[in-house]
C-alpha cells in the first residue's frame, strides 16, 4: 500500500500540468503553494502524506482496540468496555460537531494544534491508569473529541498550505489509507512480543508522531517563505541599482 502511494505520487509529479492564474494568485488545481517553489511544495506534500498516515493510525488503532485493552488488560466486563467504546465514539460525534463552527472561529491552522494537544493529553492520561479508572473513562473522552475532526482538519489544513488538485487530494487520501493498514498489523505484533499493555504505548507513540509531522511541516513552512520573500526582495532592490548607475554613465558622455 506505501509503495502503490509512492509511485502514483511521483507518476502525478510528472504528469500533473501547471497552471497559474493571470493575477498571480496560485490556482487550487496547481500544485504550487503560494510562497513556495515546485520542490518545496514536494517536499511539504510528502509530509502532508506522512501526517495523513500517522493521524488515520492513530484514529484506526484506538478504535479497533480499545475494547480489547478494556476487557484483557483492565479485566473489565464487556459491558464496561462497550461503554468505554460508546464514550469514545460519543467523543467523536462531539469533536466534529464542534469543528463545524470552531474552524470558522479560529481557523484550521489553530484547530489541528488543538486537536493535537486535545490527543496529546488524552495519551498521558492513560498512563495514570493505575491511579483509578476515571483516567481511562477521561482519556478515551478526550482522545476522542481530538481524534474526531483530525482526517477533515488534516486535509483542509493541506489544502491551504499546498493547494490541491483532485488527483492530488486522492494521494493524500489513499495515503490515509495506509495508515489503516498498519495499524492492526502493528498492534497485533505488538500484542504478540509485549502484551496487551503495548495498546498505551502504541497510542503515545501514534500521537506523538502525528505532533512530530505537524510540527515539522510548520516549520519547513516558515522557512519556505522567509527564504522566498528573501528572495523576492532582492529582486525588487536590483532594478533601483542599475537605476542609479545610469546617470553616472551619462555625466562621463
Amino acid at each position: 500500500m506505501l509503495l502503490s502511494t509512492l509511485i502514483y505520487f511521483c507518476a502525478q509529479c510528472t504528469t500533473e500540468p501547471l497552471r497559474e492564474t493571470t493575477t498571480g494568485n496560485a490556482n487550487k488545481d496547481t500544485i504550487h503553494s503560494r510562497n513556495c517553489t515546485k520542490s518545496q511544495t514536494i517536499i511539504l506534500f510528502v509530509l502532508a502524506m506522512f501526517l495523513f498516515i500517522c493521524s488515520s493510525l492513530t484514529l484506526t488503532h484506538f478504535t479497533t482496540f480499545l475494547a480489547t485493552f478494556a476487557v484483557e488488560y483492565l479485566h473489565w466486563t464487556d459491558q464496561e468496555a462497550a461503554s468505554l467504546t460508546s464514550l469514545y465514539v460519543l467523543g467523536l460525534v462531539v469533536g466534529r460537531f464542534v469543528s463545524i463552527f470552531a474552524v470558522k472561529l479560529i481557523g484550521v491552522t489553530m484547530l489541528f494544534w488543538c486537536s493535537i494537544l486535545l490527543a496529546c493529553t488524552g495519551a498521558v492520561l492513560f498512563h495514570f491508569l493505575n491511579f483509578g479508572s476515571i483516567f481511562i473513562w477521561v482519556s478515551a473522552g478526550v482522545i476522542g473529541l481530538s481524534v474526531g475532526n483530525m482526517y477533515a482538519s488534516t486535509l483542509a489544513w493541506a489544502n491551504e498550505k499546498i493547494p490541491l488538485s483532485d488527483r492530488l487530494a486522492s494521494t493524500l487520501i489513499l495515503a490515509s489509507s495506509v495508515g489503516d493498514t498498519l495499524a492492526p498489523v502493528v498492534q497485533g505484533q505488538l500484542f504478540k512480543q509485549f502484551g496487551v499493555g503495548s495498546f498505551i504505548n502504541l497510542n503515545t507513540a501514534a500521537v506523538s508522531s502525528v505532533l512530530g509531522v505537524f510540527f515539522a511541516m510548520n516549520i519547513c513552512i516558515l522557512y519556505f517563505d522567509t527564504s522566498t520573500l528573501d528572495v523576492d526582495s532582492e529582486k525588487a532592490v536590483l532594478p533601483e541599482s542599475t537605476n542609479e548607475k545610469q546617470p553616472l554613465q551619462h555625466n562621463k558622455q
